[in-house]
């Protein structure tokens, strides 16, 4: 069959044999004929660079006969058994743009259909962009039985969900498999890997990364969302992203994400095991994309940047926010009742507050995190559960949803979704928060005790998250707790979602400002630091522990610790009755002008410069909102120095305007050098300048 169709300058053909994916920046091709797809080319247009060396195609799904079962399966590389070739292919396209979440974008479905199951493999590509995205649904023929937990309620679920299907492979006998192959690539390259950590609670170090060169005999298994690769003869490469969980989350057997043979990478770990298989109708596993880059390694983090984008835009009015959330202070849930929500709200207005969001203790049913909760259970405990707790709030959230509209806020819970057999409620945890928004206007939901343990559990929680969203066209903000147990972490289907990042106290002497400031910078390179939430506390709560600390809480003040969050969106972990009147006068000055600034500010592409944080140095931000403007914070930790020098990026031999927002500094004209670098001055410990910058144009 001949098959050819558009959009913008996006395109696919197929010609019977060979297919071929690509738009005026990048394109992809594999061959068709026989049992796998075989990979072809890997094309930057732009360079007219074809990154595929080796004459030999490389082949990266088979099927072959499951020892175990006798029954066909997914199989990459080499099949165990017998392969099966598809009996038919075809292909469909379709536009989309996740519920207005991202770019609009080409989607191009690939039906490989075989005697007992059917493949989807989907590709991704946005007009204009140097990104292709894989994923494939794999899908039974035959229906199984249902293994719905009772009580769900009997909605049939919606099929195509855009962008997110993906397949189960077995490589060979020891049930990982890969889901991506880019063979054949020039031995002249340098490669560096990027590993996340979330389960907060647990880690303070959130970014590691590794780094080497390809060789013919070595093999190498990396784990980490990221792989760079860098043609050492070109000013440009490509970046591998595994679209899937931290290491702390893998499903399905998966040991790590790449694997590098010679001059061969791929994507490894599809995150399903084949009793999962066995036992399912359809299965998805995690994805797989490229990007290209052209230039140095400001250019390859400015094109994961882009990437970020394409894939959740970002909207001011949904991903700029000031948020209060009452756990901080660890007063848990015995305080939340009408009466005090009442003062919160009064005093959030008047620190300009954008959401106040109540934790645990406002529903009916006990509080998982409560000594006498479990974490999972909830309507077999009490089919009430999720109801408004009517001892404290005799009138439901009404009165105080009311209050909260009134002072230009919005109102938002914390929620917890059911884990019970691999979220089998997932459906009546969605129509919870559908109703909560429609009856009280809440507009932010903290997703919090999530604990995965399967890929249909973690397919389940995207379910519940894609409805919400669906069902509230995109009006809330679903704050994803990243803090513990088994999440999603940073690269996996959480692209409705905000990371509620890190829980830390002063009660428990694990809140440091630059401990925050710390992981915000590591990860600000890799993930954009608008779906954030960093924490900032009550400082002159608990001084007696860090007695004699010279970096603590208290040293480094108020204004400091709000300071450090300015180019995330800050979360105001306290109850604010329980600040002093000193600290609530800063931040009744600090927040209302920040947010003159925040949307702009998150507007632009956030990266780290200056030093890594260590409570010692000095540190800071960029956002670059345009060619030669945007927003500078520096910050200067515990030391003698007057004068830093700062290289700032995309900024070498430019002439700039600065002009002072908050904190110290003076609004001046300057100058970078050949390297971009450019001397701030800021006197005492713990101080910081807020600039918004832009480049003098020749007149």
């Amino acid at each position: 069959m001949n098959f050819a169709k558009t959009y913008e300058d996006c395109y696919v053909s197929f010609d019977g044999s060979n297919l071929t994916i690509g738009n005026n920046r990048i394109e992809r091709s594999w061959e068709m004929k026989g049992e796998v797809p075989r990979s072809l080319s890997f094309r930057n247009k732009r360079m007219e660079k074809e990154w595929f060396s080796d004459p030999n195609p490389a082949g990266w799904l088979s099927v072959g006969k499951s020892a175990s079962a006798g029954e066909p399966i997914p199989n990459s590389g080499k099949a165990s058994g017998t392969a099966e070739e598809p009996m038919d292919c075809t292909i469909t396209t379709h536009t989309d743009d996740d519920f207005g979440f991202a770019v609009p974008h080409f989607v191009i479905d690939v039906e490989l259909e075989y005697h007992s199951w059917k493949a989807i493999w989907r590709h991704i590509i946005y007009p204009g962009l140097p990104i292709l995205r894989n994923s494939i649904i794999l899908e039974k023929k035959s229906p199984i039985a249902s293994d719905h937990c009772a009580g769900s309620r009997g909605k049939q679920e919606r099929p195509g969900i855009a962008g997110m299907y993906e397949t189960l492979f077995e490589k060979e006998s020891n049930g990982e498999g890969y889901i991506d192959v880019l063979p054949g690539l020039p031995i002249h390259c340098k490669w560096k890997s990027v590993c996340f950590q979330d389960a907060t609670d647990h880690h303070n170090n959130l970014v590691s990364s590794q780094e080497g060169l390809l060789y013919s005999n070595e093999k190498s298994h990396l784990s980490g969302n990221l792989l760079f690769v860098k043609d050492s003869m070109h000013e440009d490469g490509f970046l591998a992203v595994k679209e899937g969980p931290t290491p702390v989350a893998y499903q399905g057997g998966v040991t790590h994400d790449f694997e590098i043979c010679g001059n061969n990478i791929l994507t490894s770990g599809g995150g399903i095991s084949a009793e999962e298989w066995r036992k399912a109708q359809t299965m998805t596993t995690y994805g797989s994309a490229v990007v290209l880059w052209e230039g140095d390694g400001e250019d390859a983090i400015l094109a994961l940047q882009q990437y970020h984008r394409a894939i959740h835009r970002y909207n001011p009015e949904r991903d700029a926010f000031v948020m209060c959330n009452t756990w901080g202070d660890r007063s848990k849930s015995v305080i939340i009742n009408e009466d005090f929500m009442r003062k919160e709200l009064s005093l959030a207005e008047s620190l300009r507050i954008s959401c106040y969001q109540i934790d645990a203790g406002w529903q009916e049913g006990v509080s998982t995190v409560s000594a006498q909760g479990g974490i999972e259970g909830y309507y077999r405990s009490n089919p009430n559960y999720w109801h408004v707790n009517g001892k404290g709030f005799p009138k439901g959230l009404q009165p105080v949803a009311e209050q909260a509209k009134s002072g230009n806020m919005d109102l938002g819970l914390w929620f917890s979704p059911d884990s019970l057999d691999d979220f089998c409620n997932w459906r009546k945890d969605a129509d919870t928060l559908v109703n909560l928004y429609r009856e009280y206007g809440i507009k932010a939901f903290k997703l919090d005790a999530i604990h995965i343990r399967s890929k249909k559990g973690e397919e389940n929680l995207f379910r519940m998250m894609r409805e919400v969203t669906e069902e509230t066209d995109g009006k809330v903000i679903l704050n994803l707790d990243v803090t513990a147990q088994t999440r999603n972490g940073y690269y996996g289907r959480v692209q409705y979602a905000s990371l509620f990042l890190e829980n830390r106290y002063t009660d428990w002497h694990n809140y440091y400002p630059h401990w925050t400031l710390r992981n915000l910078w590591m990860l600000s390179g890799y993930y954009p630091t608008f779906r954030l939430q960093t924490e900032f506390l009550n400082v002159n709560r608990n001084r007696e522990l860090y007695s004699g600390d010279a970096l603590a809480p208290s040293v480094c003040g108020m204004e400091y610790a709000f300071a450090v969050t300015m180019f995330s969106n800050p979360l105001a972990w306290m109850t604010l009755t329980g600040l002093d009147k000193a600290s609530r006068n800063t931040l009744e000055r600090m927040i209302p002008i920040y947010r003159n600034y925040q949307s702009d500010i998150l507007s632009g592409i956030v990266l780290p410069i200056g030093e890594e944080p260590s409570g010692t140095g000095w540190t800071g931000f960029q956002s670059i909102t345009g060619d030669g403007k945007g927003y500078l914070l520096i910050l200067k930790e515990r030391n003698d120095g007057e004068r830093h020098s700062y290289a700032l990026w995309k900024m070498k031999d430019r002439e700039i305007k600065l002009h002072r927002l908050m904190g110290q500094g003076e609004d001046r004209m300057a100058k970078t050098d050949g390297a971009g670098r450019m001397e701030f001055c800021l006197t005492g410990n713990f101080q910081y300048a807020l600039y918004a910058y832009e480049k003098v144009t020749e007149s």
